[in-house]
């Protein structure tokens, strides 16, 4: 039997519980018989049909897969960082070098930042000084309404 390629919530499941525990999407979509890393991607990327105006919003399957898929990659940051104290065993017990354990929990490090980052990026605080103050050059009171409306849609990122 081939490798499925017809989105399927269950299968879309087992793939995002693999995630979960650890592994990447080429590594999870290699067991069983699960589609292929390309076919998972792609699902994540297909948009889910319109619902006619009026009509009550419902949660896709494809947003759904989109949502669960965040979570399982938060799931997974919190897996690697359990996997820090392995490399510190491999370390103590001289399976590795020194060397090799930094760049691996540095691995670690900034995976589990990039996938989880209210859990584990670093924090920055904006905070100006006498010379350079940090200023507020526009209120939510200056904006036009066309402004504030794109903002609410998701627009004006990066426009002043």
């Amino acid at each position: 039997m081939g490798r499925p390629s017809t989105f399927n919530p269950e299968v879309a499941e087992r793939v995002l519980a693999r995630i979960a525990e650890g592994m990447s999407v080429r590594a999870a979509c290699k067991l069983d018989d699960l589609p292929h890393w390309r076919t998972f991607l792609r699902w994540l990327a297909t948009a889910d049909p319109e619902q006619p105006d009026g009509e009550e919003k419902v949660v896709g399957p494809f947003d759904r897969l989109r949502q669960h898929y965040a979570r399982a990659r938060e799931l997974r940051a919190d897996a690697r960082f359990e996997s820090a104290d392995h490399v510190m065993y491999l370390l103590r017990t001289k399976k590795v070098d020194a060397q090799a354990a930094r760049v691996m929990l540095d691995a670690i490090k900034w995976q589990t930042g990039i996938e989880n980052a209210r859990r584990y990026g670093n924090a920055v605080t904006l905070r100006g000084d006498k010379e350079n103050p940090v200023e507020i050059r526009r209120t939510p009171r200056d904006l036009s309404d066309e402004e504030l409306a794109a903002i609410a849609q998701g627009g004006l990122r990066g426009t002043e």
